[in-house]
């Protein structure tokens, strides 16, 4: 569907229904510059490109209840009644003041 953004209820709802039927979504005109979107892409080929040994001392066991890191290939499951997930990822989040 195409959403314009005027009421964020609607606009949560779809991108639920989009994400859970479909699988993915199509965002434009985000506001997010190019430049930013690129070094990005840049950040994330270099970190996959390491070696296994290097992505694994940032191993999401390693992190506190914040659930943050490396998840290797196949290292995880997201519906228990099928194969392991052919995947790796990197789950980031914002920062957490400690107090």
């Amino acid at each position: 569907p195409l959403l314009n953004g005027t009421n964020k209820q609607v606009v949560a709802r779809e991108i639920r229904w989009a994400l859970s039927n479909t699988g993915f979504m199509y965002v434009k005109n985000h506001g997010v510059p190019q430049d930013f979107i690129q070094s990005v892409f840049d950040v994330s080929r270099r970190f996959f490109n390491l070696p296994l040994s290097q992505k694994s001392s940032l191993h999401i066991g390693n992190s506190d209840s914040a659930f943050r890191g490396y998840i290797e290939l196949f290292g995880e499951n997201t519906d228990p009644g099928k194969t392991k997930d052919l995947k790796e990822c990197f789950d980031f989040g914002p920062e957490r003041s400690t107090l």
